[in-house]
């Protein structure tokens, strides 16, 4: 991988979302025939309201724009209300751009 797929991922998360707070994040890399890319695990919060809780809902139906990447597959593992916090634990599979 030429390029930082976790740290594009989260300024994407985050440029979507709001201020987010990741708590665990996990990357390692993929590969297939053609593809270079790798697969995420991040547990996130963000603020407890309706509006978040709709964005967090849709994510794996939006275009997340990643510099170098893009997102292949986006899966909402997880998803509860903590309080004032939301708190959602998502799979990513992101390509790497050629």
């Amino acid at each position: 991988m030429k390029r930082d797929p976790q740290k594009a991922l989260v300024g994407a998360l985050s440029d979507y979302l709001g201020v987010i707070d990741v708590m665990d994040a996990k990357v390692r890399g993929w590969a297939s025939a053609t593809f270079v890319g790798a697969q995420h695990a991040i547990l996130f919060s963000v603020a407890n309201d309706e509006a978040a809780a709709c964005k967090v809902t849709a994510l794996p139906d939006i275009d997340l724009p990643m510099a170098g990447h893009f997102v292949a597959d986006l899966r909402i593992v997880e998803c509860r209300h903590d309080g004032p916090r939301l708190t959602a634990t998502i799979e990513v599979l992101t390509i790497e751009e050629y």
